[in-house]
């Protein structure tokens, strides 16, 4: 079928804990109007959540010119109050077209007159080479059409690596907005990341190839970065713990969003973004690296990419970049700062060693 599910005249639905795989087509009877697609939010849903849904292997196997969709939604509601959380969508193919409106590969789309969207911590993955067609010269993890409006896109792991070997003029963007930069009402604390010679981060008016850019085109988006994140897979789009320390506790708390794809908790201060919540132990020794700042809290300054706690016991070697200063109160078991290394203390902080 070319459908995983379609969810349409619908208020207060819950598309949950779904794994749709395997969406493939390549009959004749294909068009525009009815993409090989995971997930179709349709006309008249209102109020309605989807979340920790795993959508992979989408696919249109023929060769005229379409391609899949992750999620595809067109409400033609501009209040729909829908919310897109802890989603994992990968393994979007085709072989193309160029239009993101149209038949091209896309993760999640966003059309019609629509509007009063949230996108909170989804993972999406386009990844991989493809000898296409030869008009297929446009995929995006992310597309929003011209007329949507009110959304609120927070950390988010948006990737594309997508490559048409048969075309030297194909993109594929982590973020493709058709909409004016008015259209998100916030949009922050996420990840943008493409690789390969297709590779365009993303598309607001004009193609934006930096995190600079795309801060200046959104005039948001402060806390967002540009992280190639390390999946399991292509398609297992759980973090590597020891590989992700970039990444981690890089997002933002959002209070409808307490567990992840997995049901774990999430963290109340720094979550991390996308749909895979991870925590790495802060039992033993906690090497400080120095690797990115001074600052104590930040956990891209620890070899466990997280801040030590009440059973760490903190090493501060010498000849590091950079020496850690703690601006608020820390609790750990033990310290040992060596030979040309340094701690600095701001005044008033309570900096405590529990002991054995």
């Amino acid at each position: 079928g070319r459908y995983g599910m379609n969810v349409g005249q619908s208020t207060n639905a819950t598309v949950s804990r779904n794994t749709i795989q395997n969406v493939i087509t390549s009959d004749g009877a294909i068009s525009s109007t009815n993409n090989a697609t995971g997930i179709i939010i349709s006309t008249g849903t209102t109020g309605s959540l989807v979340t920790r849904n795993k959508i992979t292997g989408v696919k249109y196997t023929g060769t005229s010119g379409y391609g899949g969709k992750g999620i595809d939604i067109n409400t033609g509601n501009t209040s729909s109050n829908v919310t897109l959380s802890n989603n994992f969508v990968s393994d979007i193919g085709g072989d193309g077209w160029n239009s993101l409106s149209g038949d091209a590969i896309v993760g999640i789309r966003i059309s019609g007159t629509s509007g009063g969207f949230n996108l909170y911590h989804n993972t999406v993955n386009l990844a991989g080479t493809f000898a296409g067609n030869t008009s297929g010269t446009q995929s995006a993890a992310l597309f929003i059409n011209s007329a949507v409006t009110a959304l609120d896109i927070r950390n988010n792991i948006f990737v594309a690596s997508l490559d048409n070997s048969a075309t030297a003029s194909d993109k594929t963007w982590a973020i493709n907005s058709a909409a004016a930069n008015t259209a998100f009402t916030t949009i922050n604390y996420n990840d943008y990341s493409v690789s390969g010679a297709a590779g365009v981060l993303g598309f607001l008016t004009a193609d934006l190839v930096s995190l600079a850019d795309i801060q200046t085109a959104t005039a948001q988006d402060a806390n967002s970065i540009s992280v190639a994140p390390v999946f399991v897979s292509a398609t297992d789009l759980h973090l590597v713990t020891a590989s992700n320390c970039a990444l981690h506790r890089r997002g933002t708390p959002i209070a409808t969003v307490t567990v992840d794809i997995d049901n774990e908790t999430r963290s109340a201060t720094a979550p991390d973004m996308g749909a895979d919540e991870y925590a790495n132990s802060t039992a033993g020794t906690q090497l400080w690296t120095g690797a990115q700042s001074t600052n104590w809290f930040d956990v891209r300054n620890w070899n466990s990419c997280e801040i030590p706690g009440p059973t760490s016991d903190v090493v501060i070697n010498g000849s590091l970049p950079n020496y850690p200063v703690v601006n608020a109160n820390v609790t750990i078991k033990s310290i040992a700062v060596n030979p040309a290394a340094s701690l600095t203390i701001a005044t008033g902080v309570v900096f405590t060693l529990l002991g054995p």
